[in-house]
Parts: structure tokens; sequence; C-alpha cells
């Protein structure tokens, strides 16, 4: 929302501009030129609406990075972390008020001040309702489409029990404040994505934040710091003079004028939730939202019947276009299984010369400082000689057979520093031409809302600090003469990812006999063979950590601080398989070809290991191939794991070494305010939805 004009400024503002005190003047000219990033003309807006309030005579907002000459800093300027690329580093810009009598006189805004100051009109223009800001964007930018309510009710099923756990939390960080709503401290945060200070979490909306220093942490890590928990990160986190931070010190804070957004979404939720009759679960008799005598068949397949669909443990696709495709996709989502889907390069609208190794070499070309790793140390590669490897030198180990004496290649999250459709625009529209079940899988672009409306992630895109969701290039020398190494250990992605294979080459200087002997395990295809992918089920992660914790401590290793999924340091071998069978621990081994797409669940374990060079394309959930291959990786978020993302960025939290793109809490909250507005303008069916649960 751009503002057009800037508010007036009262004359009292101009008398407040000649200072009583004089060196006011030059405290705020220290302010203002530390400000060196672009500031919103909504921001503009409420700086000069505080500064000019009568309410406020006598005191001053401050309006950028601590000044450290004239008064005792935030905990950010007081260690020199003065980022001149945003405006959310200093603790205290935006969020102080100052005395014009003297600077060291401070008291924090509260919503309670900002409420008496602002009225409706003046709160959407700056940007401080966050909410309605919301509500109107999404409903402008998102056109009404025929299927809108019954999609819209096949998301509220699925997600609903995970955002009152949401609503629930930020709840209790108000309770356990012991703090006056009203006298919250706030933060106008419009154009800004908040995190917690300690986990670098997303903040919603109700947060902690040291009554000195301005530390900002969420309820989770307050939730540690009351318990003596987590004292290796609280040790380097201290307030003024190296002080320890104590639970007693911190003040109710937000970045949200009303505390009850959520919990009136909430109960409109459960309106139509009761109105549509929908049930919890992820299985559909056919009806969600469809309106009294409507003909149009529900997009969600009819699979009421458990028995219609048989769940396997890995689910094989042979044709997307099939009729009971997209039922048997969407009910191995259901049971977070994983999917491949095969011969996605016959499509007809496959463009098979964009999807060429050529046509990747001139995509990468236009990289300057194309960042090359080492497969067996996911370091910087390089050559027996110390030299790094260079774009010409990759391609050529990419063609050729491996050598002894050199590195694994591979290249990982291509583009780094920009988004795929900017670098290869015509893959990226081919891709969500020809890829399956685009409701799930399509990324959306700011000027295209009407599509991929079953990919939670999409509500995110054209708001400030949405997530990139890919998709992401990776370029793989084959592994298939170093079983020991994978192309990506052993991990888990918050998000569901899918994996197109597009590009396998097996090297130039090996017969087909070679590679057949090479790949015995591969029967079809061997020269196609990319990589070997081994992928766990969400409910046995923990099983797996105590396996890998066991196998550990029986080969004499130190155990490691961290977890043994997070880390991303274990490669799980054959042996190690077995081993996991032995504790009821199943793993999905299967190899996918060029032309395969892998769909893996939100939450699972996964590993790959390329056998020949490959070049992979992953959409929002990123995994590896095996031989010389080149795979697109692109993120998405179905409804159908939305539980295990919630759980998953929750566990993440304790390991303070993980940024959240995803955002889940923003993330639900959008899609939910999207389906209120849609179910409330629309009739149920005449038939309910009658869900399976």
């Amino acid at each position: 929302m751009r503002m057009d004009h800037k508010p007036v400024i009262s004359n009292d503002h101009q008398q407040k501009g000649t200072y009583e005190n004089p060196a006011e003047r030059l405290v705020q000219l220290a302010e203002r030129s530390q400000v060196e990033y672009t500031e919103s003309d909504e921001l503009k807006y409420f700086q000069g609406k505080i500064d000019s309030a009568m309410r406020l005579k006598g005191w001053r907002l401050q309006m950028g990075p601590c000044a450290k000459q004239f008064y005792v800093p935030c905990i950010s300027c007081s260690k020199g972390y003065e980022k001149r690329t945003n405006n959310d580093y200093c603790r205290f810009a935006n969020r102080m008020l100052r005395s014009l009598k003297d600077d060291k006189v401070a008291r924090r805004l509260t919503v309670h001040t900002v409420r008496t100051v602002f009225d409706a009109d003046d709160i959407a223009k700056s940007g401080v309702n966050d909410d309605e800001y919301v509500r109107c964007e999404l409903m402008k930018k998102r056109k009404r489409m025929l299927l809108d309510a019954q999609k819209a009710a096949y998301i509220v099923q699925c997600t609903k029990s995970t955002f009152q756990k949401f609503v629930n939390r930020e709840r209790n960080v108000i309770e356990q404040s012991n703090s006056f709503e009203e006298d919250a401290y706030f933060s106008h945060s419009f154009g800004i994505k908040q995190v917690c200070d300690v986990c670098n979490f997303s903040i919603f909306g109700a947060y902690l934040c040291c009554e000195t220093c301005g530390l900002e942490i969420c309820s989770h890590c307050y939730d540690e710091l009351k318990r003596g928990e987590a004292l290796c990160v609280w040790r380097y986190v201290r307030c003024r003079q190296g002080d320890r931070h104590i639970p007693s010190k911190f003040h109710l804070a937000t970045v949200r004028l009303s505390f009850d957004e959520l919990k009136e979404l909430s109960q409109e939720i459960d309106k139509q939730f009761q109105r549509y009759a929908i049930k919890h679960g992820a299985e559909c008799n056919g009806n969600h939202g469809r309106r009294p005598f409507q003909m149009e068949k529900c997009y969600c397949p009819n699979i009421s019947d458990k028995n219609a669909v048989e769940i396997e443990p890995l689910c094989i696709i042979d044709d997307q276009s099939a009729v009971n495709s997209y039922a048997r996709f969407k009910a191995h989502m259901t049971a977070h299984n994983p999917v491949l889907v095969l011969n996605v390069q016959d499509h007809p609208e496959y463009q098979s010369d964009l999807w060429t190794k050529d046509a990747f070499k001139t995509i990468l070309s236009n990289v300057k400082c194309l960042r090359i790793l080492d497969s067996s140390t996911f370091k910087v590669a390089k050559m027996a000689d110390g030299k790094k490897i260079t774009s010409e030198k990759f391609w050529e180990m990419f063609d050729a057979k491996h050598r002894p004496d050199e590195p694994y290649l591979k290249v990982k999250d291509f583009p780094e520093s920009m988004r795929f459709h900017e670098i290869a625009p015509s893959q990226f529209e081919n891709l969500f031409q020809f890829l399956p079940f685009l409701d799930y899988t399509r990324t959306v672009l700011t000027n295209d809302y009407d599509k991929g409306r079953l990919n939670i992630l999409n509500f995110m895109s054209g708001f400030a600090g949405a997530p990139d969701p890919g998709p992401k290039a990776y370029l793989c020398c084959g592994l298939c003469d170093a079983p020991e190494l994978s192309s990506t250990p052993l991990h888990l992605d918050v998000s569901n990812a899918v994996n197109f294979l597009p590009i396998v080459q097996a090297p130039i200087d090996m017969s087909y006999e070679e590679i057949s002997e090479e790949i015995k395990r591969v029967m079809k295809k061997p020269d196609k063979a990319g990589a070997i992918w081994k992928i766990f089920h969400p409910n046995d992660n923990e099983k797996i950590r105590d396996a890998i914790r066991e196998i550990q401590r029986e080969e004499g290793y130190r155990r490691e601080s961290g977890d043994v999924i997070h880390n991303q340091n274990v490669i799980v071998t054959s042996e190690m398989v077995d081993a996991f069978r032995q504790k009821g621990i199943a793993c999905r081994v299967f190899v996918q070809c060029e032309g395969e797409v892998v769909f893996v669940p939100s939450g699972a374990a996964h590993q790959v290991q390329n056998i020949h060079s490959c070049v992979k394309i992953v959409k929002v959930f990123v995994i590896t191939n095996p031989n010389m291959k080149l795979k697109l990786a692109e993120d998405f978020v179905a409804p159908e794991g939305i539980e295990h993302i919630w759980r998953i960025s929750e566990e993440l939290r304790s390991y303070k070494c993980k940024d959240d793109l995803i955002q889940v809490d923003k993330m639900l909250y959008r899609a939910m305010r999207w389906c209120a507005s849609i179910l409330a303008c629309e009739h149920p069916g005449r038939t309910t939805s009658s869900l399976v649960p």
C-alpha cells in the first residue's frame, strides 16, 4: 500500500523542531545520519504522526540507530551491529520516545500511546493494522475463482487444528508476561520480518522484550530462559555491562495493535467449520463447499472410501494425466509417503531444448562467482594444487569419468542470490506447464495469484519477507564409484519438496557395459539412472535419531552437540538401513531416472546419492541426485503436511542454528484469513462436506 501524500506536520511539531535543548538537534542528526536504507512511505507517515502528536509534547520518536555518544544504546548498537541495509537492526529505532530536554530520559512507545494518537484512517495509512492490510491485499490480488470455496474448505479441514495451536501459543505469551495489553511495547514492523534475537525464528505478534537493552525474544526462548535451559546460548546473549538476562526484566511487546485479531479469526473459522459441517482430516467426499445444484465436479478426488486408493510405501505414478493419478497423489501426501512420477518429459508441453546441458551452461555462464562445492567435504572445491575449480573445469569433469586425484563436484541452491525466474525465465515458465499436480506445486509471482491455490506457501508471495520457494538447480557429478559419499547427507526439510531430474549423463569415456556393471541394481536404462534416494517416514524421526546415536556409540564416535539429523553430517549406508529395519524403521530406497519427479513429504528424513552426473530442479524442498545430473528442486506447502511443518518449525527453534524461511505463523494466518473471507461469502453445498475422520 503506497502513500501518495505525507502527513501534515502541526505547528506544535515545528516548535518542537526548535528544541529547548540545543544538543537535541545534534542527537537527532547523529541518529538520522546512520539511516542509509530506504524507509517506506508507511513508516515515514508513522514517524511524522508520532512526532507531531499533541499528546506527546515534550517527547520525540527515535528515528534511527542509537546515537551511542549521547545515551546508552540498545543491545544491537552497543555491539556494533549497525547493518546499514534495513531499519530493523536497532532495537530502539521507531520504538523509543526520548525527552526533548534530556535524551537520556526515555520511555517505550506502547500500544495505548499509538491507539490514542492514531485514528482509523491513520492506522491504515501507516501500515499499523496489518490484519486489515493483509485482508484487503489478499482479496484484491486473488480473483474469485469457481472452486475457491471448495479449496478454502479443504485447507481449513487440513489446517484448523494446527492453526488453533498457533492461536493458543500467542495467547500464552500474553498470559505469561503478567503485563496489561495496553502497556505492551509497540514496534512498527511494516515491511519487516520481525525475528527472535535468540533463535532467529519469525515473530507474528506478541513477544517479550528486555526492558533494559531491547532484546526481543519469542515465547519459546523465554520459556527456556525461565527454566534455565539452553544455557550455552544465553551465555553469549548478555544484557548491558555483560549482565545475565533474567525473566523478570522482560516485558510484553507486540507488532500488532490488537491482541484479539487471532481470537476473532479463530472464532470465524470455527463458525465456517460448523456452517460447512467440515470434519478433521484430509479425505474428501467430493463436495467441499459446493453450492446447491452446482454441476461442476469437486476439484478434490472422491476418496472417502479408504480402500479406493491403496497406500504404498512408495507411490509410483506412470502417467500424471491418468484418471486416478490425482487421487493417488493426494492420498499419499496425506499418508506422508513419497511419490515418484515417471515419464514427465513425455508431457506435450515439455520443451526439451530448454532442459539440455548446453542450455544450463549458458545460464550458469551469467554468474560471475559460481560456488562449486566438494561433495566429500561440502566446502568450496579445490584441485590437488590448491586452485579453485573454474566453471569450464566443472563442465569438463561433469562429462568425464572421475579420477582419484579429483574432488567430486556439485553446484547447489542455484541461483543463490536471485530468483530462478530472473535468471532462467524460459525454464521457469515451462516448468509450470508440465510439472505434475500444479494445484500443489505451482509457485506464483506477484502478478499471478490465481494458480497453485493448494500451495499454502503462495499466500506469502507478494508480501515483505516472503521466502524464495524456488525452484533451485542442483548440478552434481556422479558418485557411482564412491558409495560412502552422498550428494545430500541425511536431513529433513520443513516443507514438502518436488524434485525434477531433467539431465542425467554417464561419463562419456565409459561404455554401456561398464555402466551396467557398476549399477547392477538398476536394470532399466542404467545410463539414465540419476539418483539413489533413501526416504523415511516423518513419524520415525525419533527412532532414527536413537538408532544413529546407538551406532555412533558402538563405533566409538564422540557425541556431537545439536541434532544428528539437523546437523546434516550423517550418511546412511546400506548396513545402517539393515540395522534400522531391525528396529522397525522402514526406509524407502529407490532410483530416480532422467525425466522423473520425486515428491518428498514434509518432515521426512531423506538422503540422495548421485550415480551419474545430473542436473536437478527442486521446487520448495531440496534434494539431490546421483550420476552426473542436473536437478531442479522447489518447496511447496501442502495442506496435508501442515502438522509436520508446524512440529518441525517448533523443533528447530531449540537448535538456534536455522533460519525460519517458511514463517509458518504468518503463512497460516494469511491462508486462514483468505479461507474465512471466501467461505463467509459462499453457501454450503446441498450435501455437507462429510469427511472421513
